[in-house]
């Protein structure tokens, strides 16, 4: 009870604390505020009478506001924006680093060469040095001393740098103290000073640089009796001595006010403290003085049987600059010696040691060294074909040729290895061995590596007349590829289809018809379709329906951006075609010259993707476009089911990639001029129909194709194109316009009746007696 008590006591007496807290702290608060604001900074009194008369108050932050807003006119600030007390904000270091980090890093190019021309030499020796030498160090300066008046052109060349007024025989301090006023040399480790008389073996001098350390004082060059460099042999200092000679320069001219070019080594070895040495670090400095040491030889041939010839770093003095190329012709030849003898040597040791290393090891190099290892197929279809061959024929070149003779540049290609074989081999046994004859050997075309050969040659030692056989494997390695710069195209090149129809084409050209109202009339697509009719001249016309057909087809899709047109051609009475150079004439004369025409062929599949394709790969001026197409096999004999289906699919047993077909090419019309006018000789221009009768048009040999094919302005692509799908049509041969593509008209339609396996079960089933489907589906003369 007691204890319940003094609970209820303690509760009551909180619960009367709270109130009085809250009034103590409200009290407190309200008495402490006028004190606290009589701690801020009196603000001065102004002093100016405009703000005494105004009557404005300062506030605690130094601000004037007026009694009156009335009578308040503001103050502008034009200045500077406020700055910042530095008692309120700690001052910020701002930290300014180098554009590039060569720069912090003090990383420096190793080389600079300086070289004292005139305005007499700059364009003889002072070219010579610039072809011989330029290559080789990081930056070459010319420096020439020019008179008051005009500067020749040779001279305002960026790399050059003109000092008006000073002879030319003290070009060497100003040239000192123009490098260092620019600061040039503080971003190379080595200055090479020179004169444009004396040649320099820029291989040997690089390598001079390189193997000197650049944290020495390096003063390199051909030292006289006196111990002192001469300038004509070349000097060679570090960055260190430039320095040191650049800032006691002033010290070396004596009552004059030039410093003579003679002088100038011993004016760098006074300055600098750094005597001149002809050796440095184990490094030796050659020069060699024409006339002092040889008597001036006038054959640079005979330098090269001296044995420091390999060691001179400067040839001086150079009295021609012809002499200065064929001073420049030996050196580098006996460098690109060096280079090879360096190659040969190293491709001796990886190869001894990859002897013994495992053939699977990783990395193990492979034969030729330098070229990539052999192409792994990834499955049976990557397999390379090997084609077997021997001394004068090949076999299973293609899926198509069981035996060729060997011809052309195939035959060259052999003839050169027969070549290549007996340097080889006189080279390898020190023996009089002839070749004989290659018994056999196989070739294959690998696309990572090349065209190797592997051939057993049968040898005849002329020595003991006795006869012995060697197999030796030979590679014609793939040259480095290179991306070549072609002019921009796009796919919104309009495409002038051309179409040459026949008498006996009349049912396959309405077919075409549809198939492009189809795909580029309702699609609006950048085209336009030319059907020419070869009329035969004093017959009926035989192409008005199809005429009617193809006007009624333009009409119905007037607003299209494709097009459709048809022209007539009058050919001879015995309807033999004439070349197609006349007919193409009688076509591109009425389209314009920047116009891309596409010659087409019944039969094919009219795609957007193609006619995308022959708008990149036709480049006026540059290159036409030969397609491979995809040529559908005899669908009876093959039995593919249906017989036309409405889209050719891209399989080994519907058809294959006919590379006899030609009918299938596009050009620009202003390239077809100008090679047309080539052989206009030969083969004259027709400008109308009439012409078409003359001889000169009939039974010639070649015809477009050939005539961009031996072009050497113009490349010709031919490549497969998927896209390119040719039905299955009976051609007539007899009817080509020239003898060469009569020939490749009967191998197309030889290829195109089916694979081996097709033939070979059709003519199964005519041996046997039991018909198949094909055989009884096979019309007549079919």
């Amino acid at each position: 009870m007691i204890l319940f008590g003094r609970r209820l006591s303690r509760v009551v007496l909180h619960k009367k604390l709270v109130p009085i807290g809250i009034c103590f702290g409200v009290i407190l608060s309200l008495t402490a505020v006028p004190f606290m604001g009589c701690q801020q900074r009196k603000p001065s009194t102004p002093t100016d009478g405009y703000s005494a008369q105004r009557g404005l108050v300062l506030s605690a932050a130094g601000r004037q506001f007026p009694e009156d807003d009335e009578d308040f006119e503001p103050a502008l600030h034009l200045d500077a924006r406020r700055k910042t007390s530095q008692a309120n904000s700690p001052e910020k270091v701002v930290l300014i680093r180098p554009r590039f980090y060569s720069t912090e890093l003090e990383i420096r190019e190793k080389l600079l060469v300086a070289v004292l021309t005139s305005p007499e030499t700059i364009d003889t020796f002072g070219a010579a040095v610039n072809r011989t030498l330029s290559r080789h160090p990081n930056k070459l300066v010319y420096f020439s001393c020019t008179s008051d008046g005009e500067v020749p052109s040779t001279l305002r060349a960026p790399s050059v740098v003109n000092f008006a007024g000073v002879n030319c025989d003290a070009l060497a301090s100003h040239v000192l103290r123009h490098l260092s006023s620019k600061n040039v040399v503080k971003d190379f480790d080595f200055l090479f000073l020179m004169r444009d008389s004396t040649y320099v073996n820029g291989d040997k001098l690089v390598g001079l640089a390189t193997r000197v350390s650049v944290n020495g004082d390096a003063f390199i060059g051909r030292t006289s009796d006196a111990g002192l460099c001469d300038i004509d042999a070349g000097i060679l200092l570090s960055n260190g001595v430039f320095r040191k000679a650049v800032a006691g320069l002033d010290g070396c001219i004596d009552g004059t006010d030039q410093l003579s070019d003679d002088r100038i080594g011993e004016c760098i070895a006074k300055a600098s403290g750094v005597p001149c040495s002809d050796s440095y670090q184990g490094q030796a400095y050659y020069a060699l003085n024409l006339e002092k040491d040889l008597g001036y030889v006038p054959d640079p041939a005979t330098l090269v049987s001296r044995k420091d010839f390999g060691k001179v770093v400067t040839v001086y003095p150079v009295l021609s600059f012809k002499y200065h190329y064929r001073l420049h012709h030996h050196f580098s030849h006996f460098n690109l010696q060096k280079v090879h003898r360096q190659i040969a040597l190293t491709e001796k040791l990886i190869a001894d040691v990859a002897v013994h290393m495992p053939k699977d090891f990783p990395g193990r190099p492979d034969w030729p060294l330098g070229v990539e290892a052999p192409l792994k197929p990834s499955n049976r279809f990557d397999v390379a074909r090997c084609i077997y061959f021997n001394d004068t024929h090949m076999l299973w070149k293609n899926d198509n040729d069981v035996i060729s003779p060997i011809t052309g540049s195939e035959k060259l290609s052999l003839d050169d290895l027969k070549h290549s074989t007996a340097e080889f081999l006189k080279k390898l046994y020190k023996t009089n061995l002839t070749i004989v004859s290659i018994v056999d050997g196989y070739k294959k075309f690998d696309p990572t590596r090349g065209l190797s050969y592997m051939m057993h040659l049968l040898l005849r030692d002329q020595d003991s007349n006795t006869e012995l056989q060697k197999t030796l494997e030979f590679l014609r390695p793939l040259g480095k590829s290179e991306i070549l710069p072609m002019p921009y195209v796009t796919e919104h090149t309009r495409v002038v289809m051309v179409l040459f129809v026949k008498e006996n084409e009349l049912d396959h050209v309405v077919v075409f018809i549809e198939e492009y109202a189809k795909t580029c009339l309702e699609k609006n697509d950048n085209t336009m379709l030319l059907l020419a009719f070869l009329q035969p001249m004093d017959t009926p016309d035989a192409f008005g329906n199809i005429r009617s057909f193809a006007l009624s087809s333009s009409n119905r899709f007037r607003r299209s951006s494709a097009k459709l047109a048809t022209i007539s051609i009058r050919i001879p009475k015995d309807r033999r075609i004439p070349s197609d150079f006349a007919l193409m004439d009688l076509v591109v004369r009425k389209l314009p010259q920047d116009s891309l025409v596409l010659l087409c062929q019944t039969g094919m599949e009219l795609r957007t993707d193609y006619l995308n394709r022959v708008r990149m790969n036709t480049i006026a001026g540059v290159q036409v476009f030969l397609p491979i197409p995809f040529t559908q096999f005899h669908p009876v004999i093959t039995e593919q089911e249906p017989p036309m289906p409405e889209f050719l699919e891209l399989k080994r047993e519907n058809g294959f990639f006919d590379s006899n077909n030609f009918k299938h090419f596009s050009f620009y019309v202003s390239d077809y001029w100008h090679h047309r006018a080539l052989i206009a000789k030969e083969v004259p221009l027709a400008h109308s129909s009439t012409d078409l009768t003359a001889a000169h048009y009939h039974d010639l040999t070649f015809g477009i194709v050939e005539l961009f094919l031996v072009s050497k302005e113009l490349h010709l692509l031919r490549a497969v194109e998927p896209d390119l799908r040719l039905y299955y049509i009976w051609r007539n041969c007899d009817s080509e316009p020239n003898l060469r593509a009569a020939e490749n008209c009967k191998l197309s339609r030889l290829n195109s009746v089916g694979n081996r396996g097709q033939q070979a079960r059709f003519l199964l089933s005519q041996v046997t007696g039991k018909p198949t489907r094909a055989s009884r589906d096979l019309p007549p003369g079919s």
